[in-house]
């Protein structure tokens, strides 16, 4: 079996949402650094495509007890190198 990370890119609007979350939601780049792991290694886990696209997006549980979002969802695309956010949407 091999290992296979993905390089993780994020849009500009993705960076400025988690920047302005950050005074709400105070371990919102835990729960996003834990979502770039797993985005990197499986990123169609889970997820759901778009049809007629090659954007998939995925919504996490609930965390909302630690500090989080209730819930974020995630629009994505990929290929064998990256895995690009394209936006998330914080619940």
């Amino acid at each position: 079996m091999t290992f296979h990370a993905r390089s993780i890119i994020e849009s500009p609007e993705v960076e400025q949402a988690l920047n302005e979350a950050v005074t709400t939601f105070p371990r919102i780049n835990d729960l996003w650094e834990g979502w770039k792991w797993r985005l990197a290694r499986g990123p169609q886990e889970d997820a759901v495509q778009i049809t007629g696209t090659n954007a998939w997006i995925i919504k996490t549980a609930d965390y909302s007890e630690f500090g989080t979002p209730k819930s974020m969802t995630i629009l994505f695309d990929f290929n064998e190198d990256e895995v690009n956010i394209i936006s998330i949407k914080l619940d």
